[in-house]
């Protein structure tokens, strides 16, 4: 399966050992997902240092968060059945914490980023009789690297890029091999009807474990 970097799907470099999975939905045909070599890792890095405006602005950041949280409920249904087939979830837990729930909780990162104190100024002081301005200024760390589970794969996976794109940091997300379609899914929404700017959210959908190695060690992600 390719990877997608918001506004983009790129595929496979150099890809080995394919493997058949079927799509959790009948109308939808069938596709290969297939095991990657390591030379498209440099194309992810550079997608997720990409140098945008994202880190300083705001009300971009709580846009394209509500954006997502829109277009999942707009397409709840759809993934629904996605996760139904894929994790084996009861249709009730997709009503609530497989699902609905995470959907919904988006609406506490864009709430919290439009309201947050980024930069407060505590005014001046002397210290040693030197007059000095004092501020406060709250950034963004840089890339974060997200490894998820399989088991509440919704759940999990927004709530790691939630607060981390709300805090303006771009994220790498490595779902589980077990829930491709899951994540796959949120990809095709984010790249279809949000604004997030290229390279802000990356996802990357493997069976390789050494992808998931080159994340945690790299020193530029946290």
């Amino acid at each position: 399966m390719p990877y997608s970097s918001t506004a983009n799907w790129v595929p496979a470099a150099r890809a080995r050992s394919p493997r058949s999975i079927r799509r959790p939905r009948k109308c939808w045909r069938r596709r290969r997902r297939q095991r990657r070599g390591h030379e498209p890792r440099h194309r992810r890095r550079a997608a997720a240092f990409d140098d945008t405006d994202w880190s300083r602005d705001t009300e971009l950041r709580v846009r394209c968060l509500r954006q997502l949280r829109d277009a999942m409920r707009a397409h709840v249904e759809e993934l629904r059945e996605i996760t139904i087939a894929e994790v084996g979830a009861p249709r009730m837990l997709t009503a609530s914490a497989q699902l609905e729930g995470p959907i919904d909780d988006l609406a506490f990162s864009a709430d919290t980023a439009e309201s947050y104190q980024w930069n407060q100024d505590l005014g001046e002081a002397a210290p040693l009789g030197i007059p000095t301005r004092r501020t406060i200024a709250r950034e963004a760390v840089g890339v974060v690297g997200a490894i998820t589970p399989w088991n509440f794969p919704h759940q999990i996976n927004l709530a790691k890029l939630g607060p981390a794109l709300a805090a303006g940091n771009t994220v790498v997300l490595k779902p589980a091999p077990d829930t491709p379609w899951c994540a796959g899914a949120l990809a095709e929404i984010i790249v279809e009807h949000t604004d997030f700017p290229p390279g802000v959210v990356n996802i990357v959908t493997s069976s390789d474990h050494s992808l998931g190695a080159l994340l945690a060690k790299d020193p530029r992600v946290t």
